[in-house]
């Protein structure tokens, strides 16, 4: 049941104010000043004093912003912090092997290679120094905008499954900008050389 108002004050529910505890302790006082005007014998000054205080309280609380406007947005995806570096979107819909991707679970690099990309057929290197096909699939819209970006690489089959490389490694490989490291030359010198060993038996 909704409580009446205590001397022209309005008391809310519990319900309007955002902090449970203190829309209960407000709730508690609001209900000890309705007992104490009911039994008063006219005295009422410290009652309107104390019913002012709560809505006081409670106009204070209602102000009170929830949530931080300079929040800086940090995260293990973007250590800058949104709010000086954010990230940019994603050029169109993109799906990674299946997954729809989102800036939100992107760094600001990865986000900025895939939009760099173009459709095509590439060959990148796993862990193990195999190469494998890794396909680029676009499709436009009535305007010949770029609608969807789509992802493949082999991945179903548990072999397929094992030793591949970060997202961010294969990008930079389909677009030429791979690095080379020491592991991966030696895996794949390590591959050629099995693969030669197969052919001289």
């Amino acid at each position: 049941m909704k409580p009446e108002p205590i001397m022209g004050t309005s008391v809310p529910t519990t319900g309007t104010l955002v902090e449970p505890t203190l829309a209960s302790a407000v709730q508690t006082m609001a209900d000890i000043l309705r007992e104490l005007k009911t039994s008063s014998k006219g005295d009422d000054s410290r009652i309107d004093v104390l019913a002012s205080g709560i809505q006081t309280l409670i106009d204070h609380e209602k102000a009170r912003p929830r949530e931080n406007p300079q929040y800086p947005g940090i995260s293990g995806l973007n250590p800058l912090g949104e709010l000086a570096h954010p990230r940019p979107e994603l050029r169109c819909k993109m799906f990674w092997v299946g997954y729809r991707l989102n800036k939100d679970m992107l760094t600001h690099e990865e986000i900025d290679l895939l939009n760099k990309v173009t459709p095509g057929e590439y060959r990148v290197t796993k862990s193990d120094g195999t190469m494998v096909p890794f396909t680029v699939d676009g499709k436009q819209d009535l305007a010949g905008r770029l609608e969807r970006l789509t992802f493949h690489f082999p991945c179903k089959n548990t072999d397929d499954r094992m030793n591949h490389m970060p997202m961010i490694s294969y990008l930079r490989e389909a677009m030429g900008e791979a690095l080379p490291s020491v592991d991966r030359l030696m895996a794949q010198v390590r591959a050629l050389k099995a693969e030669l060993a197969l052919k001289g038996a």
